[in-house]
This record gives C-alpha cells, sequence and structure tokens, in this order.
C-alpha cells in the first residue's frame, strides 16, 4: 500500500500513521516497492519483519524507471529485520545497479532440532556418520544442539517416511538418545536449514556496505559463519574509524550523537547505518566527492547537538556558527568502503572454497553411499598425528585472515589531569 506524498493545496493535513508492524509477508510486484508518508505528515515507527518481495519489469509500471529496490520517503525511525527483494524475470536495463550475487551452490539441507542433554552424556561436540547419514551433537550444556544432514531437496522424503522413522535413524545413529527421541513430538520440533553459499561481487554502494551474512552466505560446515561475520565486523571498525575521523575539529561530534533521539535501532539494520553517517551519495557524483553536513553536527554553547540542515545552510539558533570558518566534514566514501571488501574478500574466498569441496566431495559421498563410511585419508592421519589436528583447529577458530580491534574504545574516560 502507499500513501500518496503529493502535496496538496487546500486540503487539512493527513492523519498521523505511527508504529505499525508488516510482517510475514510474500508479495509481487513490478518497478519497486514504496513507502511514502506525506510532506506535512511523516510516517513514523513504521517496521518490517520477514517480508519477502518479488519485483519484475513492467513498462507499464508507475516506477518502472526506478533503479531502487525499495524508495522511502517523509518517514522516519523505519527499523527492518529480515527482509529480501528479489529481482524476476523479465528484467529491467536500469536495474544494474543491484547487488549481484554468485551462487555456489549447495548438495545438502540441514534438519535442526534440540534434544535434553544429561549428566553421563559425553562432553565434547560428536559427529556420527554412517552410510546415507550425518549427525552432528553440539554440546549446549543442558541440551544437544542437533543437526541432521540431509540431501539438498530431501526434507518432503523425510517427512512422508514419517516421524518415527525419523527418530530411529537418529538414535541409530547415537544409541544413547533412544531414550530421548520422544522429545521429538512434531515436526514443528524440526527446522529446515536451507543451505546456501554464496557471495556478492561487490559488498558496497554510496552509503552501503554489506558484511557478514548480507555480504556472503556460509554453509554450516565447520559453523564458522559467525566468526567471519565478527571478524568483518572488527575490519570494518579498523578501516572505518579513521575515515569519519578525518577532517575532525573541535566541538564536532558524530552523527550518531546529533541524531540519536531521532532513531530507533531496535530491530533493524537501516537506522544504524545512517546513525553510522552512511549517508546516500546524489545520484552521479563520484564517491570521492561526498561530504555530507549530516556526517557531523556542531556542539552548540549548552553541550547539546544542533539539527542537520539540507545544503550545509545554517539555522537562525546558529547564527554564530555560520560565521565561522567552513568546516571540512569528516567523510566516509565509496573508496573506504572498498578497502572493507579488499580486506575480508581473500579470507571469505578460502573459507568458502574449504566448505565447498567438503560438502562436494566428502559429505555428498557420504549421504549417496549404500555401503560402510570409510575415514578418508586426510581424517586418518589427524586421527594418527594429534598435533595436526591443530591446523584445521586455527582455520576454524581464527580464519585464513585473523582480525584484531585497533581502534580505541570509545568507553574509556581520558584519565583525569593531576594538578
Amino acid at each position: 500500500s502507499e500513501v500518496d506524498g503529493a502535496k496538496r493545496e487546500n486540503e487539512p493535513p493527513a492523519g498521523v500513521i505511527r508504529n505499525v508492524t508488516i510482517r510475514n509477508v510474500i508479495a509481487h510486484g513490478t518497478g519497486t516497492s514504496a513507502i511514502d508518508g506525506h510532506p506535512d505528515s511523516w510516517l513514523d515507527g513504521i517496521h518490517l519483519d520477514n517480508v519477502h518481495l518479488f519485483v519484475s519489469h513492467d513498462p507499464r509500471a508507475q516506477y518502472e524507471n526506478t533503479q531502487s529496490a525499495m524508495t522511502l520517503r517523509y518517514a522516519r525511525n523505519f527499523t527492518m529485520r529480515d527482509v529480501e527483494i528479489r529481482w524476476e524475470k523479465p528484467e529491467s536495463p536500469t536495474w544494474k545497479a543491484g547487488l549481484q550475487v554468485e551462487d555456489f551452490g549447495s548438495p545438502i539441507d540441514v534438519l535442526w532440532m534440540r534434544i535434553s542433554r544429561k549428566p553421563t552424556d559425553p562432553v565434547q561436540t560428536l559427529g556420527h556418520v554412517d552410510s546415507g547419514r550425518v549427525l552432528v551433537q553440539i554440546q549446549r550444556n543442558d541440551y544437544w544442539q542437533c543437526a541432521f544432514v540431509i540431501p539438498k531437496g530431501g526434507f518432503d522424503a523425510i517427512c512422508e517416511r514419517g516421524l518415527p522413522a525419523f527418530r530411529e535413524e537418529i538414535a541409530r545413529l547415537s544409541p544413547y538418545l533412544r531414550e530421548r527421541v520422544d522429545e521429538l513430538k512434531t515436526w514443528d520440533d524440526i527446522k529446515l536449514l536451507t543451505v546456501v553459499v554464496d557471495r556478492l561481487k561487490q559488498w558496497h554502494r554510496p552509503g552501503l556496505l554489506c558484511i557478514g551474512d548480507s555480504a556472503h552466505a556460509m554453509s554450516p560446515i565447520g559453523g564458522v559463519g559467525i566468526n567471519l561475520a565478527i571478524q568483518d565486523a572488527v575490519a570494518a571498525a579498523n578501516i572505518l574509524a579513521p575515515a569519519f575521523q578525518r577532517g575532525a575539529v573541535p566541538g564536532v561530534v558524530p552523527v550518531m550523537d546529533a541524531l540519536a533521539p531521532e532513531l530507533s535501532t531496535e530491530g533493524g539494520t537501516l537506522p544504524a547505518a545512517i546513525a553510522m553517517g552512511l549517508t546516500l551519495a546524489p545520484a552521479g557524483l563520484p564517491s570521492r566527492q561526498i561530504a555530507s553536513p549530516f556526517l557531523r553536527g556542531r556542539v552548540d554553547q549548552n553541550g547539546g547537538t544542533s539539527e542537520g540542515n539540507v545544503g550545509g545552510s545554517a539555522s537562525p539558533e546558529n547564527d554564530h556558527a555560520a560565521s565561522a570558518p567552513e568546516l571540512e566534514y569528516s567523510t566516509v566514501t565509496e573508496d573506504d568502503l572498498a578497502d572493507v571488501q579488499r580486506r575480508r574478500e581473500f579470507p571469505t574466498r578460502m573459507m568458502q572454497r574449504l566448505q565447498v569441496l567438503i560438502q562436494n566431495r566428502v559429505i555428498s559421498a557420504v549421504l549417496a553411499s549404500k555401503k560402510p563410511f570409510a575415514l578418508p585419508w586426510p581424517i586418518k592421519l589427524l586421527a594418527r598425528f594429534p598435533i595436526l589436528r591443530r591446523i584445521p583447529a586455527y582455520v576454524v577458530g581464527m580464519g585464513f585472515r585473523p582480525e584484531h580491534v585497533q581502534t580505541d574504545d570509545a568507553t574509556v574516560e581520558p584519565p583525569e589531569e593531576t594538578a
């Protein structure tokens, strides 16, 4: 739905729309998606949750010439979680600016479930492999987080065989769980994870940086997805924090402080991106020429922050600031965002290649086999020489390019000067 944002003459202002949640929506449309308020009555507190939009090209569509997957006007405190927008056929030539994904495929899916754990159970994470079946048990103190690996698209066939047959497969792989598999009472206790291994060709656009799962979906093999996401965040902070400080002068504070009363970062990433100063570049303007006045706000004489002004014009309350020397506003350019991708793309590529190799050469062979499973020679080598186990442990735990925080702790107050 859309609230027409056109300015009307001789009409009272539109009513206020606040605190609206749009949840669990799958929709198909043409051109683009738009959320528009009214110039005299902005939308306030709009939240999208589990929304999946499929957009296709139609020359007759109202927004046929758009280059944006979603447009937002006259709205504040906008948050979103688990929002997906995909281009469908036929495609439009104006969509060339979209983020392109390289899909490396995955022959497996995973069924996740929880089964209680007893003090007499093993303490370590376990893997059970047999002909045609793989079960991984992750120790979570009072329960096992279990991952049952299945061929891609094989969940329907498992459901057709029935829940008792599925429980029996788990019990055969892990006999001491036999008396507890009845905790799986319905299929609702079992969650399907559709495994995807992909990576964006370009992680950034003016005003946007994708890291973690938004830049690269990882296979659950090794459980390294969270490691890479945290390392991406550390690298982004190390690279972008100095970029925010370029041209910084006394009396100037980051936009997060200046706009904090107007922003809510609960449950959404868009306001957090705005708060970090990742403002959109004007169309056609090279990123290195961007100098947004919203990246920093001037501190007034009372210690508060002044509101930003479009184009950097001074407000009447800050006439004293207008006469001050023009500031060199601190900016983050698209080149800075590209530095983050250059830093993190190599370890991501290497880890995904390793995951694809394991899932295609090892796990696929196990799932397709009807014979008893024989350990591959690299696993036999690790079993014979325990010191070699440090190599996969390091790769999984630290990655191919470990990151270390290099920025100052913003929460530490400077030491007081002594007389």
